[in-house]
């Protein structure tokens, strides 16, 4: 929701940038006004850079932490699930004997399957915002051209 209000922000300052260009074209101005005007204009595009690339390594940093409470939650229930079974095999009972067993078996399955859902949150790299800093940067780029 932050990236489109970042881009939203880019568009603004292009936008302001023809605006105030259309404007001095049909006012009297100074070599002063347009040049603060462009430092303005620079130092807008200067924090919306800086703002956009926070925002995509905030979202990297961000998948890993996710990833890493999302692993750290499911072995939390696996070591609930052992304890579980140990549980239920200290249990002495002739008339639980066969339903231990079905319990036991349905917590081993429930274990498994989180072993299988740890294993691939572990595989899971880094989400990589490189190519959107990159397309920043270039956006920067082509508008600082504009301003010149």
């Amino acid at each position: 929701m932050q990236l489109n209000r970042k881009k939203c922000n880019m568009r603004y300052i292009g936008f302001t940038i023809i605006v105030l260009t259309a404007i001095s074209c049909s006012s009297v101005t100074t070599l002063e006004d347009v040049q603060k005007q462009e430092e303005k204009a620079r130092a807008d595009l200067m924090d919306a850079k800086e703002e956009l690339v926070e925002l995509a390594e905030a979202k990297e940093e961000y998948s890993v932490d996710s990833r890493d409470q999302e692993i750290k939650k499911l072995e939390n229930r696996q070591k609930t699930i052992k304890k579980d079974i140990k549980n239920i095999k200290d249990v002495e009972s002739q008339s639980l004997e066969s339903g231990k067993e079905s319990m036991i078996a349905s917590l081993e399955e429930e274990r498994k399957k989180l072993d299988k859902q740890i294993d691939r949150l572990k595989d899971q790299k880094q989400e990589n915002w490189q190519s959107v800093k990159d397309s920043v940067t270039t956006m920067v780029s082509n508008l600082e051209m504009q301003i010149d």
